[in-house]
């Protein structure tokens, strides 16, 4: 399995398995998250988001994962 960037590069993808968020005081869950360890910034899909029942905003640039 891979993914590939905006520059045609295929980065290949290590493992997959849940990860936990927090922010603010509240928690969330996230499932089937992708560790591609030649990626170094964090990425995330606002469609996967919505599959996994959570609402996505955007607004002037900005994402916003609302609840």
């Amino acid at each position: 399995m891979y993914v590939e960037t905006d520059d045609d590069t295929v980065h290949n993808i290590k493992h997959v398995g849940d990860a936990s968020l927090s922010h603010l005081g509240k928690r969330g869950h996230m499932v089937n998250v992708y560790h591609v360890p030649t990626i170094t910034k964090n990425l995330m899909s606002g469609g996967e988001i919505i599959d996994q029942g959570m609402p996505v905003r955007f607004n002037r640039g900005r994402c916003f994962i609302a609840d």
